[in-house]
């Protein structure tokens, strides 16, 4: 599975990207769509795809900005949002495993970032590209 990456500040804002070869380019913008999207609403784009599909809140595809597709994660720290990531180039299930693990990776990468400050160490490397 090839997988097109991207990862938003906190006001929905393209700050990363990376796209796997082979990977789908119409994914790219569906990735930077559920980053902005997880950023902006403060929540997992799991929740709009749950709301239309289970409990049918059609109404939130009226809203500009929503994406009703898993794969858009909000990276929070100590309860503020830092950004989001979105992730889109598998099935939704995947997009979402994928995004997780990125999530993760990142918040350790900020953690040890904001740590290494403290301790004069550096900080580990990120392989996105940074716009």
């Amino acid at each position: 599975m090839s997988m097109n990456v991207a990862v938003a500040d906190s006001g929905g804002n393209l700050v990363a990207f990376q796209r796997m070869d082979g990977a789908m380019l119409a994914s790219i913008q569906i990735a930077e769509h559920k980053a902005r999207a997880a950023a902006t609403f403060r929540r997992e784009t799991k929740v709009f795809e749950d709301g239309i599909q289970l409990i049918h809140l059609n109404y939130l595809l009226a809203f500009d900005g929503i994406i009703a597709s898993r794969g858009g994660i909000p990276l929070i720290e100590q309860g503020k949002i830092i950004g989001a990531i979105g992730c889109s180039g598998g099935t939704d299930s995947q997009d979402e495993v994928v995004s997780k693990a990125g999530a993760a990776v990142i918040c350790y990468w900020h953690l040890a970032s904001t740590t290494s400050k403290r301790r004069s160490e550096p900080a580990p490397h990120a392989s996105f590209r940074r716009y």
